[in-house]
């Protein structure tokens, strides 16, 4: 019976001096590991906001492009009116030309879809200050980030 102890107290050390050897491994590992764990989660977010920058910007320019369109029909409506051009009301907002010289409607819809794409544009892209956050403060960023993770 106390061979049996024995050998069972013997199998007890090995199992708890493996377990132990193994949380060091991973302990190890992770120490090894986390410099560059935390690197790549600097590049990823500090891309991740350029990315998120560009397409604000990108739909800024968009919105802009459409103002553009919209204030040159309007434009070319004010002309068509002083040429005394039959205008057709397709709605109490829009009014189309029936001339062959002017085959173009004239709504407020593009100014209203420039001002929408401007403001998800502009809120999209203030997200460009994570990335410089990222650039000029990274161990700040790092613990707003922690932070947020607890939350």
């Amino acid at each position: 019976m106390s061979e049996a102890k024995e050998t069972a107290n013997e199998i007890l050390v090995q199992l708890l001096q493996r377990a132990v050897d193994g949380v060091d491994k991973a302990v190890e590992f992770s120490q090894a590991q986390i410099p560059d764990v935390v690197e790549q989660l600097l590049m990823w977010k500090a891309l991740e906001s350029c990315i998120y920058a560009l397409v604000g910007l990108l739909m800024v320019a968009i919105s802009v492009a459409v103002w553009r369109y919209g204030t040159s029909l309007a434009k070319m409506a004010k002309k068509a009116k002083e040429e005394d051009e039959d205008w057709v009301w397709l709605t109490p907002e829009v009014r189309c030309s029936t001339s062959m010289k002017y085959d173009f409607c004239v709504s407020p819809v593009p100014k209203i879809i420039s001002g929408l794409i401007a403001f998800i544009g502009f809120m999209v892209s203030t997200n460009v200050m994570t990335a410089i956050q990222i650039w000029v403060a990274p161990k700040l960023y790092l613990l707003e980030y922690a932070t947020s993770l607890v939350k």
